[in-house]
């Protein structure tokens, strides 16, 4: 493959491909570069491959070796260390080691180029009260002025932060303004995350559930009884039947929405709905 069409290390996601490409384009083959690495090339074939069942991690020090023989400069060595923490906590299932690793990566001006999309999500991700702003602005009766906006969030945001997040839902296109000037939502912000990277899709969305998490336990001591709901069951499900739990949750939580959503506009509070589902047995 020439240069000039190569595949720019940081559009990368997860080392395992770019090391496919790698060696694809320099023309090695996986005993060749066995034996640069000083390995076998079986263990080449499980560093480079997607399949869970065969692959292998690569540990520091056949990174270190890995930059070496592909002569990447100290920019693409260190964007290749945080490549490599971010592809392992993935496959892990390990959002705060793969979060800690993307910061890393998006601290690179050709990897902030390359995945602005992704960059944007993780943003909506950590701004955890733009949903709130955005139902906020379905409210026709509500003043949409920065600073009575902030003093209705629970917990409490900034005028700025509010300012900054308005400008942002609708720099983003997820609000829009309507012929009299105000704000209106135009898209759902877990639509938005949904349509990044599958693996920063994952990250973004945990993010966002553990703020709701948060909240949810704030909301225990901060309200009383009339302004909420808690409630908890432990139940017993095989593991056939886990995706129709799943889908009966999705069911639930939709048909909740519904309901509010066929309140005339201008009326009520914001609140969270959440519901879990997880193990609490081996």
């Amino acid at each position: 493959m020439p240069e000039a069409t190569q595949k720019s290390l940081f559009e990368y996601l997860s080392y395992r491909s770019l090391l496919r490409d790698r060696l694809r384009a320099g023309g090695w083959t996986q005993a060749a570069f066995a034996a640069r690495l000083d390995c076998t090339p079986a263990l080449i074939s499980q560093m480079i491959t997607d399949s869970a069942a065969r692959r292998r991690n690569l540990t520091e020090q056949r990174a270190e070796d890995v930059i070496t023989a592909l002569g990447f400069t100290p920019a693409e060595a260190e964007f290749f260390r945080a490549l490599r923490d971010y592809t392992h906590a993935f496959e892990q299932g390990r959002p705060r080691l793969q979060r800690r690793a993307w910061l890393r990566m998006a601290t690179f001006r050709r990897f902030a180029q390359a995945r602005a999309v992704d960059l944007q999500h993780m943003e909506l991700a950590e701004r955890w009260y733009l949903p709130i702003l955005l139902e906020m602005l379905r409210d026709d009766a509500l003043s949409q002025d920065p600073e009575q906006l902030a003093r209705r969030v629970i917990p409490a945001v900034s005028r700025s932060e509010v300012e900054d997040g308005l400008a942002y839902l609708l720099d983003q296109g997820f609000a829009r303004r309507d012929k009299a000037g105000r704000l209106a939502p135009t898209d759902d912000l877990f639509d938005g995350i949904a349509r990044s990277s599958t693996n920063v899709q994952q990250m973004a969305l945990d993010l966002l559930y553990r703020f709701s998490l948060q909240h949810a336990l704030d909301g225990l001591d901060r309200f009383d009884l009339p302004e909420r709901y808690y409630g908890t069951a432990f139940v017993r499900i095989p593991e056939e039947r886990m995706d129709e739990a799943k889908r009966r949750c999705i069911q639930l939580l939709r048909e909740l929405v519904t309901l509010a959503e066929a309140e005339p506009r201008g009326r009520g509070r914001v609140f969270q709905l959440s519901l879990a589902l997880f193990p609490r047995t081996d």
